[in-house]
């Protein structure tokens, strides 16, 4: 018996809910992206799952995006996806999570003649989401050369403060009802922060303790703070 490669590659064509989407190529650690629209996509969810401690806001949602290669050839794109790629999706009747998709793995699946690509989005929910002002100070000095504290405003992102407590302050005029330390998580990338940048969440200010730059692709940026006094 004779199998049929082209026929056998092309089950591709019976998967239900197929669907165009865009794959961007990493070009650069930057990152640059370069954007081809691919067409017959489909997915395959895997789950969704808290991120870090954060009450339920902070999430990470797992599926499977399949990638058919002849349609990635015909969009222009001819290599092996990889891992820090991504999928931009938009919603539809049958599926209402839209947004960008970072590829974790791939594997192949000859018989459809597609890619299988493991993929995560990480989110802030819009729900429950603050805005986070990114205060710099000014450069501005006294006569001793210490840096006054003058600031002004350079980013305002949206994200999360999770509360990690208040600590009993010795002094009396220390004591504060307000939460003293948390972490912050960043819904998108703030590009050039600095540690000794403040961050101001309902108007309460807080000094960065640790900054963690998303090294990999399956965690957003956060900072550690604790109130500024």
């Amino acid at each position: 018996m004779t199998i049929n490669a082209t026929l056998f590659r092309s089950q591709w064509r019976m998967m239900p809910d197929r669907r165009t989407v865009t794959f961007r190529r990493k070009t650069a650690i930057a990152p640059t992206y370069t954007n081809y629209t691919v067409g017959d996509a489909w997915y395959r969810p895997d789950e969704t799952a808290e991120g870090q401690t954060s009450q339920g806001v902070y999430i990470k949602r797992y599926r499977r995006w399949y990638l058919v290669k002849e349609k990635m050839t015909a969009a222009g794109f001819d290599e092996d996806p990889l891992p820090d790629d991504l999928i931009v999706n938009t919603t539809s009747t049958i599926d209402p999570v839209a947004g960008t998709w970072n590829v974790i793995g791939q594997r192949e699946v000859g018989a459809l003649g597609a890619w299988e690509l493991p993929c995560i989005m990480m989110q802030i929910r819009s729900a429950f989401a603050v805005t986070i002002t990114v205060q710099r100070r000014t450069g501005v000095q006294d006569a001793t050369g210490r840096l006054m504290p003058t600031t002004t405003s350079v980013a305002t992102p949206s994200g999360w403060f999770q509360i990690e407590g208040s600590e009993a302050m010795p002094n009396l005029l220390e004591k504060t009802q307000m939460p003293t330390k948390g972490v912050i998580y960043f819904a998108t990338y703030v590009s050039g922060l600095l540690a000794t940048d403040t961050l101001a969440v309902a108007g309460v200010s807080y000094n960065i303790v640790t900054m963690a730059d998303p090294q990999n692709d399956q965690e957003l940026q956060s900072c550690t703070v604790e109130l500024a006094r």
